[in-house]
């Protein structure tokens, strides 16, 4: 087995760093999968792969305290977070805050997943408001040579920097304990199932590994939402012209416009882009008027709640909707007889203020991208 090239290093904490009661991290009890290995990841999150990668020796372990250094890069966008474990007492606490419901079948299937293997092998993906001081040290790390870099589904590049060095750890945990709220971008179904075993198992000491659960923090300035398709099968021919006009007889509707077909995203609020028989229009939406305006104004909402199901009813009133399993990049409609709607996304903002006031979204209703990979690290659960 490769040993990590560890750099050690020495750094001198800012004078205003402190602890103000913010979250609590520590240094995970990780692995990391080995350089040889690094094929591209499919994302499987079957544990019958971890197993072959542990017991084939697969994974390093880095000694503790090392500071994880993740970066993400999908075309021109690229953002820089750092790898720990954070407690699940500031989930339960609202510190660590979800903007999206769950599914019950997809908690329990990951469930089942992460109790047959033993690990925890995707971090859940947390975003923070910037911390500048935190920012430089991280891309300071970045600047060498990655101890890990691959590349997975999707043209994704993950790599992964680690730096055994105490005080460079504790000032990470100082600048991380500076923060009082974190937010879930990715990972809402992980978060939830890592909590409930949490409580099923007594901690005989705070290092239970099920105390706590593997995470990678980012920056806020530095992540982006697309818009999740959401796309619908279409039993049978429908005329392009009796579905529009049915759509612009919807209450929330204000006005329908064909755009060019070859249109994939959706720039402006207030509009979902409809993809049918090859051609593309906007749909105008009218804006919601009533309480929780912070929630019910966003168009994923809107979508999900109200417009989804009206289109479902159009086209086939026998039948129920579908999303897309690819979410904000490509969409399985593309190559069918399918009807997609695309909303506009919600910005990084507009999804904490959701979660600061205590509302949910509809599952799968944003898409953060790039995402954090199964496979390239690995929290052993006993």
């Amino acid at each position: 087995m490769n040993t990590p090239r560890i750099q050690h290093t020495t750094t001198v904490p800012p004078n205003n760093a402190q602890h103000s009661g913010g979250i609590t991290v520590r240094y995970p009890r990780l692995l990391v999968l080995d350089q040889r290995g690094a094929a591209p990841l499919d994302g499987s999150l079957e544990p019958e792969r971890v197993k072959r990668l542990l017991d084939g020796g697969g994974y390093t372990r880095p000694p503790r305290p090392t500071v994880v250094v993740y970066r993400l890069r999908a075309g021109r966008h690229q953002q820089t977070g750092v790898v720990v474990e954070v407690s699940l007492d500031d989930y339960r606490a609202g510190r660590i805050r979800r903007h999206e419901a769950t599914k019950p079948e997809r908690e329990h299937r990951i469930e089942q997943l992460t109790e047959a293997g033993g690990v925890e092998q995707m971090p859940v993906t947390l975003t923070h408001p910037d911390r500048p001081y935190l920012g430089e040290l991280l891309d300071g790390i970045a600047e060498g040579e990655p101890d890990l870099q691959t590349d997975a589904a999707g043209g994704v590049r993950h790599s992964v920097w680690l730096r055994q060095d105490a005080m460079l750890a504790g000032t990470v945990r100082e600048e991380l304990a500076s923060v009082s709220t974190i937010y879930i971008a990715d990972g809402h179904h992980r978060m939830a199932v890592a909590e409930r075993n949490g409580r099923s198992h007594r901690h005989s000491t705070e290092e239970d590994p099920r105390a706590f659960t593997l995470a990678a923090l980012f920056p806020s300035s530095q992540m982006r939402i697309l818009g999740y398709h959401r796309c619908l099968p279409a039993h049978r021919e429908l005329s392009t012209s009796w579905v529009l006009e049915r759509l612009a007889a919807l209450p929330m509707m204000t006005r329908i416009e064909e755009c060019t077909s070859t249109a994939t995203t959706n720039p402006a609020p207030g509009v979902v882009l409809l993809r049918l028989n090859d051609r593309c229009f906007r749909l105008r939406l009218r804006t919601p008027t009533g309480p929780n305006q912070v929630r019910a104004g966003l168009d994923a909402v809107l979508l999900d709640e109200q417009l989804l199901p009206a289109v479902s009813r159009i086209v086939d009133p026998n039948g129920q909707h579908g999303e897309s399993p690819d979410g904000g990049g490509k969409c399985w409609c593309s190559s069918r007889n399918a009807i997609c709607l695309v909303p506009h996304p919600p910005t990084v903002e507009q999804v904490m203020a959701v979660s600061d006031s205590g509302s949910v979204m509809p599952p799968k209703s944003t898409w953060f991208d790039p995402k954090a990979v199964a496979g390239l690290f690995a929290r052993e659960l006993r």
